[in-house]
């Protein structure tokens, strides 16, 4: 089976603020900031690691930036707790360790579960969408837990005078549209992974020579990229940015090809194939066979051996096809987080 590129974990932004108060609030203010300096290192520890999962080849490099990440959250939640309440009023500050228990939780025990999903993950559709739903998860427990802050963080400048000027900083906008461009390309993914986790089942009942189950995983095959062909159609480019369509269409032409072309040949040298095997059982087991029963064994033997040639040549053909357009997926998935995702 060819695999395609998975991106494991997007770790979702902090809330990222700045302050305008009169001298008079000053303390909260330094209060405030102090908060926000420890999520400034988290931010950039976060940048780092989605960076690398983004674009580095290596595990031994993400997984040291995971483990730096994981080092910034534990350093920034002690400073934290070293801070105290402001004026008896603990909400805000507990929002926020809060928010770094659930962090480091993600980058801890979720991690290790979904690098036991992604481990599956390639064997069906459904054990991908398992996989991406537990992503999903994690990154949802970030965001009630960022939320929580938010709520705090109002309720806090409200209850102090404070204003309150939200804005994004350069490397909080580029986790922001990482994670954008992240959720293009897996809807992208999954259209056509659903579509090759099925062609790559039809291959392995071909091995088996089960001809009736490819008949119908073709018919489901042959159905699935005819719809899938007419989703892309409607599919919005992201941007002006149409190359992950571009690239899934050409797979699905492909398929539709070996639908109605390759496997159709397929199945029927394969039930062929069945048959002459119980014609040559029975002829081998009748003590009576004639000279016109030879010569008939003779005649099928030549036509099997001119389908088999042609069915080892369109098997070859197919897989040189597949090894392509899998390689060009992947390649235009590169490049397409290339373009969109600053380094």
């Amino acid at each position: 089976m060819y695999s395609f590129k998975k991106y494991l974990l997007l770790f979702i932004p902090l809330v990222c603020f700045t302050l305008n108060a009169n001298a008079q609030y000053a303390n909260a203010v330094q209060y405030l900031e102090a908060i926000n300096q420890e999520y400034n290192g988290i931010t950039t520890a976060s940048w780092d690691y989605t960076r690398t999962i983004l674009y580095s080849k290596s595990a031994r490099a993400t997984e040291k930036k995971r483990k730096k990440l994981i080092s910034s959250i534990e350093t920034a939640e002690k400073n934290i707790k070293k801070i105290g309440p402001w004026e008896g009023n603990k909400d805000f500050r507990d929002a926020v360790l809060g928010y770094l228990k659930t962090s480091y939780n993600v980058l801890i025990k979720d991690y290790e579960n979904l690098l036991t999903l992604e481990d599956n993950a390639e064997k069906s559709y459904e054990a991908m969408e398992k996989y991406l739903k537990a992503k999903k998860e994690a990154n949802d427990k970030l965001s009630v837990a960022q939320e929580d802050v938010q709520k705090e963080l109002e309720s806090f400048c409200l209850a102090h005078k404070i204003k309150l000027i939200e804005e994004q900083t350069e490397i909080s906008r580029k986790l922001s549209l990482a994670n954008e461009v992240y959720q293009y390309y897996n809807n992208m993914y999954m259209l056509f992974f659903k579509a090759n986790i099925l062609e790559v089942k039809i291959i392995e009942l071909i091995e088996k020579k089960d001809h009736l189950a490819v008949k119908k995983e073709t018919d489901n095959l042959n159905n699935l990229v005819e719809d899938g062909l007419v989703t892309l159609k409607n599919y919005p480019n992201y941007k002006t940015d149409a190359s992950l369509i571009a690239a899934t269409k050409n797979a699905f032409v492909f398929y539709v090809e070996e639908t109605e072309k390759d496997f159709p040949f397929i199945y029927s040298f394969l039930k062929e194939m069945e048959e002459f095997e119980k014609f040559a059982t029975d002829l081998n087991a009748n003590t009576n066979r004639t000279q016109a029963d030879v010569d008939l064994y003779n005649k099928r033997v030549n036509e099997i051996n001119v389908k088999s040639q042609e069915f080892n040549k369109r098997v070859n053909v197919m897989g040189e096809k597949r090894a392509q357009f899998i390689n060009q997926w992947n390649q235009a998935s590169t490049a397409f987080i290339e373009r969109h995702v600053p380094k």
